[in-house]
Parts: C-alpha cells; structure tokens; sequence
C-alpha cells in the first residue's frame, strides 16, 4: 500500500488507520505500507524499515525500539522533536495504574481504549490537569502527568 491515506482529511485518515488494524487483527496478513509521516508509521506498524536516500536501510525495527533507540543521525533527524511523546501513542491506558478517585472527579474524560497520548491531549485540556478514565458510563480512575510520566518510565 503505498501512501493510501496521504490525501485524506485528518478525520477520515484516523478513522480508516483504526479500521486498517481492525481488518488486519481479523486477517492477519502482511501488509507492506508506504507513508513519509512517521506518527502513521508507528501506530500501523508492527516493524517500521526507515530508509534514507538511494533506499538505504538506516534502521529496521519495532515502533517502541525505533523511538526509544534511534541507530543514525538520520534516523534522530527523520523522527524529529518529541520522540517520547510519540512513544505514549504506544501506550494503551488500559495497561496504566491510574490513580482512585477521591472526592470530586473531573469533568474532562478520556476513554480506557485510548492510549497515553490521548490522555496527555486530554489532560493538557483540563482546568486542573487531570482527566477521569471511563469506559462506557463507568468511570475506571484518574490520569494526571504524573501517571503518564510513571507509565512512560516503565515502559522504556
């Protein structure tokens, strides 16, 4: 597949990305995607290759060990700024221990089969820095930075 969502409203984009992973979770066949914009790459990719001029291979791996381990200045350059804050799109806050809810809970939400940068958005949004973890109309606890950085540190 090369480049088939690149002319695609941001919109539309994540809704066939999320729809690609589900159609892959079911058929689970190889899938050679093609795309220049590295956020893509690391959510679709089970293995990202990141080649450089003439198809070089500068670096061939996971998502988590490319952000975490870039191989060459290239590759550093390519992934650009924040690549930890790409590597909480990797994240499910399903696997995060979020704090109880004590006392008055946050209007803001953000759902438990998000991931952690979607929790960051969320809690950057908030008047007070933290947001309620919901599923449905339950409410699983609260996610503020402090969570998000502790789940992050383990993760690495």
């Amino acid at each position: 597949m090369d480049e088939p969502f690149g002319a695609i409203d941001p919109i539309a984009r994540e809704r066939l990305q999320n729809e690609l992973l589900r159609l892959q979770s079911v058929v689970r066949k190889t899938i050679v995607f093609v795309t220049h914009d590295i956020d893509e790459a690391v959510k679709l990719g089970d293995r990202v290759a990141l080649l450089s001029r003439g198809g070089v291979l500068e670096q061939f791996a996971t998502p988590e060990e490319l952000l975490a381990n870039p191989q060459s200045a290239f590759v550093t350059g390519f992934l650009g700024e924040g690549p930890l804050v790409r590597r909480l799109a990797l994240i499910p806050i399903s696997e995060v221990n979020l704090q109880p809810v004590n006392g008055a809970a946050p209007a803001e939400t953000v759902d438990a089969a998000g991931t952690l940068r979607d929790a960051l958005d969320a809690v950057l949004r908030s008047a007070d820095g933290r947001v309620r973890v919901i599923t449905g109309d339950q409410t699983l606890g609260l996610i503020d930075a402090d969570v998000i950085r502790r789940a992050s540190m383990r993760a690495r």
